[in-house]
């Protein structure tokens, strides 16, 4: 009994994955640069990889999906299910045109849906 309300704490609900995966695709995910865009963050740059913000590294999505050091499993992982998927490599295919692609759903679901507290 303790396993499982252990398990069902620490695996987000279904409808929060879903609201991650449409703000990614919408372009309102939490990244650096809509963060500021917004005003909520003085700067754009990438938490996990830049956190002085020495390299200038923005933090979009497509330092998330390809580049982001923080997240360079997960990336592997997706990478290689895309490329099964869809026959092109990483680095032929956009972000925008991965989020769009129904072949591409499946293999979206093992990228970090749930965003670790900003730094304050």
């Amino acid at each position: 009994m303790c396993s499982e309300r252990k398990a069902s704490r620490t695996r987000p609900p279904p409808w929060r994955t879903a609201a991650r995966f449409y703000q990614l695709k919408s372009g309102h995910a939490l990244t650096g640069v809509y963060l500021k865009n917004t005003d909520n963050r003085p700067d754009d740059h990438c938490w996990w990889c830049d956190p002085e913000n020495i390299s200038g590294t923005q933090h979009t999505r497509d330092h998330l999906f390809k580049h982001c050091s923080r997240w360079k499993d997960q990336q592997a992982e997706l990478w290689v299910r895309v490329k099964e998927a869809t026959k092109r490599a990483k680095r032929k295919l956009r972000v925008g045109d991965l989020l769009a692609d129904e072949r591409c759903s499946p293999a979206g679901v093992g990228l970090p849906t749930e965003h670790e507290r900003l730094p304050r």
